[in-house]
């Protein structure tokens, strides 16, 4: 839960349309884009200044994804239906996935992905296959996105500055108020109590500390989150500054298809090499999701 993960996941730099067909032949739904949209994004290091932390200038990542299928309702519910046909009927069978670093890589709704990422000296390079590969894991058949994005979901809404419409260097994230799930707790507030911990390696122990007792959230401080994110995703510093070092060594070694995730301490705690079948998770109590099973 560092503060460039959760940019990336309620905003984008950049939102256009080119190529949308005129308005009379649109295929238009309710919560899906039009064929043509197109949306580009970076992802940057992390600047610590004396005003505090900031989006710095050095980008690690420039990604970009354009919708060239129109998929119905239908059409999507029919590939997800088979996706998961595909994965009762062949558990091992490994995903296949088509496209190159050249023309990109389709997620099969109707999106094409495509990005760039540094090369060893820094500069930006079109990803390799297996590289973009990794940005169809998100914008695929997660549960959780609209249309394959989460531009939608992740949407601050009209009584948000500007009414959501801005770039993150015109607003930082001071202010910006929990989202709040269908059962009227606050998404991050959610996360902290179900998780104990602020990242998937349970490794960021600056947010442990500040935030958490005895692995519990306290009610003053899901009550200051609610209003206020900012202070939760962002780090100190140091730890920015440790953060963007740890990232220039995956840089170096150019090991982007081995992880993108920077970590500053060794993670073998919560890491496992290799699980034995039918191992206990050790989970007590499974948490419910923010909607209504049927």
């Amino acid at each position: 839960m560092e503060y460039d993960t959760w940019r990336r996941g309620v905003g984008v730099d950049l939102k256009v349309g080119h190529g949308f067909p005129g308005v009379e032949g649109a295929q238009l739904a309710a919560g899906l884009y039009p064929k043509g949209t197109e949306f580009v994004h970076s992802v940057r290091y992390i600047d610590p200044t004396p005003e505090g932390i900031e989006l710095a200038a050095r980008l690690k990542e420039l990604r970009y994804m354009v919708k060239t299928d129109w998929e119905s309702y239908a059409d999507l519910e029919e590939t997800a239906l088979a996706e998961l046909k595909e994965d009762s009927a062949f558990p091992d069978r490994t995903k296949q996935f088509f496209g190159s670093s050249e023309t990109g890589v389709p997620n099969t709704f109707g999106w094409r992905l495509q990005g760039f990422i540094e090369d060893a000296t820094g500069d930006l390079r079109p990803q390799s296959f297996e590289e973009t590969v990794f940005c169809v894991g998100c914008h695929g058949t997660l549960g959780v996105n609209d249309d394959s994005t989460f531009a939608f979901a992740r949407k601050l809404g009209k009584e948000a500055y500007r009414g959501g419409w801005y770039h993150w260097t015109q607003k930082g994230l001071a202010g910006t108020h929990d989202r709040v799930r269908a059962d009227g707790s606050g998404d991050y507030a959610h996360y902290l109590r179900t998780n104990g911990a602020g990242d998937e390696f349970r490794a960021n122990a600056e947010l442990i500390e500040d935030w958490l007792e005895a692995g519990k959230l306290p009610a003053e401080k899901e009550a200051a989150l609610a209003e206020n994110i900012g202070p939760l995703i962002l780090p100190s510093p140091e730890r920015a500054d440790a953060l963007n070092a740890a990232y220039r060594m995956i840089v170096r070694d150019q090991s982007f298809t081995q992880g993108r995730d920077a970590t500053v301490a060794p993670v073998d705690g919560t890491v496992w090499r290799e699980v034995e079948q039918d191992q206990p998770t050790g989970i007590e109590e499974i948490a419910q999701p923010w909607y209504k099973r049927r």
